[in-house]
């Protein structure tokens, strides 16, 4: 026997997967998406499950996992895809698909892949981040800063999310919330280089050499 997290269970091999329902997003709860259709036991209280032993259906998630660490997106790509289709409550099959499709820049499919989780998986904070990096990446600013903000009302502890807003500010040319966002990333995630350096970028295009050169040195001890 081995431990996975729920959420991350199609990046590992197993056969039949048992857990409870302690950390399972309330919104499948009360959704009635959970206990997945693949479940082939259930303990229940009250009519409510409260244990569920999944049997696996396909390992596709997995193999397209293992694709995607290769660098082969567009093999992942098909199995993911695969994977879906045979097991729509993989919620990794869905965040990995996304990512592969960010890699290769196909943004649109992407940003597909991370709408069609959401029916698995009601306003998922990793989907939407995903989705932020695809928006800022396809140069569409204030998607992504709208985004990034769903991120941050579903889970005020993405810090990841300040640092995209920061990005897409910046790209905007908004150099002051730029450093507002990047500032409360660094409160958040104190030993984040790219916010640093971020910083030295923009206040060295802003002609304060002095602090470019202060922030470069904090990034450079990380």
């Amino acid at each position: 026997m081995s431990y996975v997290r729920y959420y991350d269970r199609g990046t590992k091999d197993w056969d039949y997967y048992i857990c409870v329902n302690s950390y399972i997003n309330p919104g499948q709860l009360k959704r009635g998406l959970w206990p997945p259709t693949n479940t082939a036991y259930s303990v229940k209280v009250d009519n409510t499950a409260i244990c569920a032993v999944i049997e696996r259906k396909t390992r596709k998630d997995l193999l397209g996992t293992n694709a995607l660490g290769a660098g082969d997106n567009q093999k992942a790509i098909r199995l993911l895809t695969e994977a879906i289709e045979e097991d729509p409550m993989s919620e990794i099959a869905y965040l990995n698909l996304a990512q592969a499709y960010l890699n290769i820049q196909q943004f649109d499919k992407g940003v597909k892949a991370t709408q069609d989780i959401m029916k698995v998986y009601p306003n998922y904070d990793k989907a939407l981040y995903m989705r932020s990096l695809l928006y800022v990446n396809s140069g569409k600013l204030k998607e992504a800063i709208e985004t990034s903000k769903e991120v941050l009302k579903e889970n005020p502890k993405y810090d990841n999310s300040y640092y995209i807003m920061a990005v897409a500010y910046a790209q905007a040319g908004d150099l002051n919330s730029a450093k507002q966002n990047l500032q409360k990333c660094i409160e958040g995630m104190p030993n984040f280089k790219p916010a640093y350096q971020m910083f030295s970028q923009i206040y060295k295009q802003e002609g304060n050499e002095a602090e470019a050169k202060r922030f470069q040195g904090y990034a450079n001890q990380l």
